[in-house]
């Protein structure tokens, strides 16, 4: 959902941009709020919103929510539209956006077999490889194909683009689709379909029975960690950036955060869980995220090597691993001191501890400057947020992969459920005031019943998979 008012100028972009959200999500129905009170600016808005949509031919109004004193305004601006009363204090437009049909424009992902290997290119680079439900289901049935075809050796997949592998899903579009079910009592949606066809690539990945190669150039956060954590092989390069910032907007390190963050040395897993820390290419191979460091500039050489190797004739996971770790080890390099590692013991001794509440206590007593930081950072995190994460990382050490998905899709439909997840995208990606309210405030006042239902079975609802 974007809210309007009368500081919004460029409207052309605005309906652009919210149409490329749909399109990435398959959703055609969108809700505009216009944030006004004087009925002019209103009447005056909601013109320019069906100005911009009829311009570009994106789609059209199809309807509009709004206070009973707006409505004769809004009918003389939209003669022919359904104008509906309501008891809310502001006015909705719902826009029905045409959604590009397949064929009219570039596919989002690009599959291919070349050789022995099969190839997915992520392909939307103005978006940073953002991962939408489309893409989701083009590969998994691709992969499901590939695991079974014996002349398919290895998968590689990597983005386009120099910016970004997969900067992760377009949580604003997810935030609007669960918005819109409220609003509109809409049964089933983004919300549910996108998290159980995620996780159930992510699993595809995760048991896949041949080497699994992420060549990961620049950033990869949320969804471009799940596509690339569960690969038997992730490649980062010096432009790479890795992070889990979810506890910013009110979610948790999912897409098998719980998995691999209880598997990160001593503590720093809760460490990066919580706070959000942004790893580049040295960190990454320090918490175990990357397997191999190559510079940018040799990952086609890096192909070229895969498509000539060696390959054994009968597709064998061990001599295939081979294949794949000697080809690697011609192009890998060190690309130095991981900060992390400096830092290590002072996360050990902070982030140790059972409860959010003595991590805090422990860092005021540690003292220096990296500490204070940690705290300012972790203040500005859902308080709510912080807690799951922690209770979810420790929880999930030792389970079985699968586990922890059920344990994740529990926590997301909860998140999907309350208030952060909307205030934190609200917050930091729509209107970006970088102040959001969150729902309880503090962390005394985060009860234990409101963790409990965050990991609360969901019945019938669980998203159960099978394991190896």
């Amino acid at each position: 959902m974007a809210t309007i008012d009368r500081s919004h100028l460029d409207f052309d972009l605005l309906v652009l941009r919210e149409r490329d959200r749909c399109q990435a999500f398959g959703v055609h129905e969108y809700v505009f709020t216009i944030s006004e009170t004087d009925l002019n600016f209103v009447a005056k808005l909601v013109r320019r919103l069906a100005e911009a949509l009829a311009t570009h031919e994106l789609g059209h109004i199809e309807s509009v929510d709004t206070p009973a004193h707006q409505v004769e305004p809004l009918r003389h601006v939209l003669p022919g539209i359904d104008i509906f009363v309501g008891d809310r204090q502001e006015t909705e437009a719902i826009v029905a956006f045409r959604i590009v049909e397949d064929g009219e424009a570039e596919p989002q992902v690009l599959l291919g077999v070349e050789g022995p290997l099969g190839t997915i290119t992520l392909n939307r680079p103005k978006a940073l490889n953002a991962l939408s439900l489309p893409m989701i289901r083009v590969i998994e049935p691709q992969l499901a194909v590939w695991a079974g075809d014996p002349t398919i050796r290895a998968v590689v997949i990597r983005g386009t683009g120099d910016k970004a592998f997969c900067a992760g899903g377009d949580v604003v579009a997810i935030s609007d689709a669960g918005l819109r079910e409220r609003h509109r009592e809409v049964a089933h949606s983004l919300t549910v379909d996108f998290f159980r066809e995620e996780y159930g690539l992510n699993h595809r990945i995760h048991r896949f029975p041949k080497p699994f190669i992420a060549l990961i150039d620049g950033i990869s956060m949320g969804g471009g960690f799940g596509l690339s954590v569960h690969g038997s092989h992730r490649v980062v390069t010096e432009r790479a950036l890795f992070a889990m910032p979810e506890t910013a907007i009110g979610l948790f390190p999912d897409v098998g955060g719980g998995w691999f963050l209880s598997q990160c040395p001593g503590q720093l897993g809760v460490y990066l869980g919580l706070t959000g820390y942004r790893c580049r290419a040295t960190d990454c191979l320090h918490v175990g995220y990357a397997t191999h460091h190559v510079p940018s500039g040799r990952l086609d050489e890096v192909m070229a090597a895969l498509l000539e190797a060696d390959w054994p004739d009968a597709a064998d996971r061990r001599h295939s691993d081979a294949v794949v770790n000697a080809v690697l080890g011609r192009f890998a390099t060190a690309p130095g001191p991981a900060p992390l590692a400096e830092q290590r013991p002072a996360i050990d001794r902070c982030f140790s501890h059972t409860t959010v509440e003595d991590i805090f206590t422990a860092l005021k007593a540690e003292g220096d400057d990296w500490a204070a930081d940690t705290l300012d950072t972790l203040r500005r995190m859902s308080p709510t947020s912080l807690k799951i994460a922690l209770r979810q990382i420790r929880e999930c050490a030792g389970l079985e992969y699968e586990d922890t998905v059920t344990v994740e899709y529990r926590m997301m439909q909860s998140c999907l459920a309350g208030h952060d997840f909307y205030e934190g995208v609200r917050a930091l990606l729509v209107d970006k005031d970088r102040n959001p309210r969150w729902h309880p405030p503090d962390l005394g006042q985060v009860s234990q019943d409101v963790i409990d239902r965050h990991f609360a079975p969901l019945g019938d609802r669980d998203l159960i998979l099978a394991g190896p």
